[in-house]
């Protein structure tokens, strides 16, 4: 009776696993399943993030070819105009994130038929203006900061800053930080300000970034006064712009 009973057993473990094996099994892939679905959902965070930066960093190359191109002043906006109006494309209806305009009438403004390129806001996407992870507001180089035009200012790294979509000075206005920039039709990015006694700045004013974050990391798109445009994301683990 005794051996019949093992070899019973035996026979059983033999032909397939016991309810509570394949418990076990289905719990352990479970959990590896959640980890790979939470890695993945990171990753297309991070990759979607890292998308409209390269975006923001293309419509500033584009601006720049056809300022030179069609020797028109062209005026990149981001999240709102000067005047503080969200920005719409060309139908006057469907919001974007950046705007670029032929400022053929020189009023510093998007008007009919002066529309050029947009950058699409990303739907259902948890992207923001600004940074919320990195406590150095723009990368370096060689130590040297570049796109800060408000360094060693008070309003370096202050909540206006820290928040708005693009960090522009222009000379005269320098409490404000401006989300637009001009090219002048000689390449060169300009600062502007409708207010100032002097619109256009000269040479050297149009270096800035423009940030944006998905509430994990951190990317910036910044600019040389003479418009060489990098992308970087904030590297947490380094504690530093890559």
């Amino acid at each position: 009776m005794d051996s019949q009973i093992l070899l019973t057993g035996r026979k059983r473990a033999e032909g397939g696993f016991s309810l509570v094996e394949i418990g076990v099994v289905l719990a352990i892939a479970a959990v590896l399943m959640g980890i790979g679905v939470a890695s993945f959902r990171n990753w297309a965070a991070n990759q979607q993030a890292k998308d409209g930066a390269k975006q923001l960093s293309d419509v500033l190359f584009v601006a720049r070819s056809e300022a030179i191109r069609t020797g028109v002043n062209h005026i990149v906006f981001f999240n709102t105009d000067t005047a503080g109006a969200a920005l719409l494309a060309a139908n006057g209806v469907t919001p974007v994130a950046a705007l670029l305009i032929a400022d053929v009438d020189g009023d510093f403004a998007p008007s009919a038929g002066e529309h050029r390129a947009t950058v699409p806001l990303i739907a259902g996407a948890n992207i923001a203006w600004g940074r919320t992870n990195a406590p150095l507001l723009v990368p370096r180089n060689g130590g040297a900061t570049i796109g800060d035009p408000f360094s060693g200012t008070a309003v370096e790294n202050s909540a206006q800053e820290v928040a708005s979509a693009g960090n522009f000075r222009h000379p005269t206005q320098a409490a404000t930080v401006q989300s637009w920039v001009i090219f002048a039709p000689d390449g060169t990015p300009r600062a502007f300000h409708p207010a100032a006694a002097t619109p256009i700045a000269s040479v050297g004013t149009g270096d800035g970034a423009i940030y944006l974050n998905n509430g994990d990391r951190d990317y910036a798109v910044v600019m040389s006064a003479l418009g060489a445009v990098k992308t970087f994301g904030w590297d947490a683990a380094a504690n530093a712009w890559r």
